[in-house]
């Protein structure tokens, strides 16, 4: 029975090959989908697995309020925490990790010479602490020795080739020279953490000096350091956790002690539900990874939909075979196995195709999601183990209901003595049911496809408060044009594409570091954002002004003056904040307020900030160009750069394009959904082609009548439309209030974010109404163009 089943199955199979395209190749789709986010999934979720005692591993985060309000939530801590927490719990292991914030570090060795963005700095603790294991030197004595440094296997052949690197040197900033200890492993796509070189923390002083930074490192405010700890098996995260309120008592400033806050952020929990300030690169979030989890089970399910449909709107087709079966002896449970059979013949040929499809797209997911996603993370053998547990899944829920159904047939019934049993009006409502939810899915899925784009545009193209078009950032910490910042303005002025130049400490947009101020009228010192520029930075980035003047040249005493932003002066809680005295390595007077700008992400609601004159902080140096050959004018730059620093890279860039970096996020987010609501739309415009197809095939007859009796062209198409239409509409009222609910949640993550409107809806609406018509018009018009005479004699 078995053969003769096959035989069956096969020949059904090639006799409508139309409609197995259309199950197959709608399987295919889904399966594959289903496939391709199923492993962004598990990458998303495997974030920080790999290291051996990852259980056990957390992260110090800090939090900081003033007058009871939180000022700042930061993933990272002062430079004092990690090794007062290892005094006080010797049994604690901990590691700090520290990146030069204010520039981009130089490294040289020979002739090769290049900006390492990924270069850190840590404790010789950090391989006992995390596992990245060295394929060179011994991680015990790697960041051991002052100026040790461990490179990464790509690293090493970047500078050194085929050479061996141990004992080799690369020289920091033109003034440390490291010498290479270790070459490690490249770290795993799935590590927050992600370096090409690690240098001993050892000696920081000299380190600060060769980078030019101006900070100290021995206090408790200035927090840079990411720190994690191991905790030993005697602790559990809350028992810590309920002891840092005491540590914190014990070893901080008084100052401090009522307002500083310690906790611990597992280590493999950062990467999904970690959104503080200064983390330490950008993380994914727990939402979107549950929403793409369910889109993948939603494409699988109209994938699924799609043959449920066809096999129960086509069943008429097999009525005879099924009563012939019958009175010859066939009983329901053998009809059952056939047809399940035949479902999983179907699912198994489209679980092959989908493989293939997959194999064949990921390196465009991988571009377009830009995550490494790769077959290996959970291996081929479990690929194949999944695939084949979800093609008998995908069998056995697409084919279950045709297969209980079509096995219900009585003979007498199926022989044309009784009604045509596929009038049933349980199963044309089941099967108008499912239609419905295909559309919900797919209308649901175009309408957070809309939002989303429209919220990554909106975080593109919102006003931030200053003028970030036309502005190139050169990097100038470190470079002889630093002491001589005024003189290497003065040259670029020369050139008549330079509409102002001014120094700042920091990418304006991106963040800005905080400090702690003197305020007059209060005891304790203030924590704030600070701004270091110089005297052109209003005009030069079009910062506007809401109360009294900004930095003038002619005005000495400006070089110790402060200009606050709107948010500072609430937070203060001046009425008059002119004239008020504030306090940074000197005191100063307040003789400006600028209206509130996004001087960091706007991830983050606007805070206070204060603007300063100091340039031992310059980090940057903003020019405004005019409209015009970008190209040349850039090498006119760069002819000025050559003057004043011959040794060094000129490597400016674009302000507007560096900020759109930070919600690419977004971007391919949009990219992404706007992509698998396509595929859904597609499987279930292939779905209601075939079932329209069918209901036209059907009712030939009643067509051929129709036209021989006058029927016109559009009320043939209205009669053949009307019912599939209605299902739409029905999605649509169905799909609206669900999608607007989920979508109002997602914006929730943003501070500054859309407001949904009602056309978002209509839109959606309208595009499913859109691949309706196509899909059913085609065949409606088609039937109606036919001869009578061929559709009277159809049989």
């Amino acid at each position: 029975m078995f053969k003769n089943y096959l035989k069956i199955a096969a020949r059904n199979l090639l006799k409508y090959k139309g409609y197995s395209l259309i199950n197959i190749g709608g399987l295919a789709v889904g399966i594959a989908c289903c496939l391709l986010i199923t492993l962004w999934v598990i990458h998303e979720l495997s974030y920080d697995r790999f290291h051996v005692n990852a259980d056990r591993i957390y992260r110090v985060a800090e939090i900081f309020r003033e007058d009871g309000k939180i000022v700042e939530e930061s993933a990272s801590i002062p430079f004092p925490i990690g090794p007062a927490l290892q005094q006080e719990f010797p049994n604690l292991k901990s590691v700090r990790l520290y990146k030069t914030f204010e520039k981009i570090p130089l490294l040289r060795y020979g002739e090769k010479s290049f900006y390492e963005e990924r270069l850190y700095f840590a404790d010789s603790t950090l391989f006992d602490v995390l596992s990245f294991p060295l394929v060179q030197g011994n991680p015990k004595t790697a960041l051991a020795a002052p100026f040790s440094i461990v490179l990464t296997e790509t690293s090493a052949r970047k500078y050194f080739g085929d050479e061996n690197p141990l004992g080799k040197i690369v020289r920091f900033e033109d003034r440390i020279d490291f010498t290479v200890t270790g070459v490690a492993r490249d770290v795993p796509a799935t590590s927050h953490i992600q370096f090409d070189f690690v240098a001993s923390l050892l000696r920081i002083g000299d380190l600060f000096r060769a980078s030019g930074t101006s900070f100290g490192w021995n206090g408790w405010y200035w927090n840079p350091c990411h720190t994690y700890i191991l905790l030993p098996p005697e602790y559990s995260r809350e028992q810590f956790d309920a002891m840092l309120p005491g540590f914190v008592q014990k070893n901080a400033d008084e100052r401090l002690r009522a307002n500083l806050r310690f906790y611990l952020q597992p280590l493999t929990g950062i990467h999904l539900h970690s959104n503080l300030y200064q983390e330490i690169s950008v993380n994914g979030n727990e939402r979107t990874v549950y929403l793409f989890a369910m889109i993948a089970v939603f494409i699988l399910l109209l994938a699924c939909i799609n043959f449920m449909n066809l096999a129960t709107a086509r069943s008429i087709k097999r009525a005879k075979e099924i009563s012939v079966r019958k009175v010859v002896g066939a009983n329901r449970s053998q009809l059952t196995r056939q047809f399940l059979g035949e479902s999983l013949l179907i699912s198994s040929l489209a679980a092959l195709l989908a493989i293939i499809l997959v194999e064949l797209s990921l390196p465009l997911f991988t571009r377009i999601s830009g995550v490494s996603v790769e077959v290996a993370l959970i291996g081929y053998w479990k690929l194949f183990v999944g695939v084949g547990l979800l093609a008998l899944l995908v069998g056995m829920i697409a084919g279950i209901y045709p297969a209980l159904f079509l096995s219900s047939y009585m003979p007498v019934e199926s022989l044309g003595l009784k009604n045509n049993p596929n009038s049933g009006s349980i199963t044309a409502l089941f099967r108008k049911g499912l239609v419905v939810f295909q559309f919900c899915i797919s209308i649901a899925l175009l309408i957070g496809a809309a939002v989303i784009h429209q919220q990554h545009r909106f975080l593109q193209q919102k006003e931030l408060g200053f003028d970030k078009a036309q502005i190139v950032m050169i990097p100038i910490r470190g470079t002889a044009i630093k002491p001589r910042v005024e003189a290497f303005k003065s040259r670029l002025h020369q050139d008549a594409a330079v509409l102002g130049a001014s120094a700042v400490s920091n990418i304006i947009g991106r963040d800005v570091q905080v400090c702690p101020f003197g305020v007059e009228g209060k005891t304790e010192v203030v924590q704030m954002p600070g701004l270091f520029v110089d005297h052109d930075f209003i005009k030069t980035f079009g910062v506007a002004m809401s109360a009294g003047r900004s930095f003038e040249v002619s005005h000495s005493t400006d070089s110790s003056a402060f200009l606050l932003n709107q948010a500072a002066v609430d937070l203060i809680g001046w009425k008059e904040p002119l004239g008020k005295k504030m306090a940074f390595n000197g005191d100063g007077t307040v003789i400006g307020v600028v209206k509130d700008f996004n001087y960091a992400s706007l991830r983050e609601r606007i805070r206070p900030m204060a603007i300063l004159i100091s340039p031992s902080w310059f980090s940057y140096v903003g020019v405004r160009l005019a409209p015009g050959e970008l190209p040349s004018t850039l090498q006119r730059l760069e002819t000025a750069w050559r003057e004043f620093e011959p040794q060094r890279p000129f490597e400016p860039f674009f302000l507007d394009d560096d900020l759109n970096q930070l919600y690419q996020k977004e971007e391919r987010l949009s990219f992404i959904l706007s992509a698998f609501s396509a595929i859904a739309i597609v499987i279930v415009g292939l779905g209601l082609f075939g079932l329209a197809a069918f209901a036209t095939e059907q009712r030939t007859k009643e067509i051929g009548i129709r036209k021989v009796l006058g029927a016109s062209l559009p009320g043939i198409v209205g009669l053949l439309s009307k019912d599939f239409v209605k299902l739409v509409l029905i999605a649509n009222f169905i799909a609206w209030p669900l999608a607007w609910f989920a979508m109002n949640q997602w914006l929730e993550n943003f501070p500054y974010r859309i407001h949904m409107s009602p056309w978002l809806l209509l839109f959606a609406g309208l595009a499913a109404f859109g691949v309706a018509w196509l899909t059913i018009g085609y065949q409606a018009v088609k039937a109606a163009l036919a001869n009578p005479v061929e559709a009277l004699r159809y049989e």
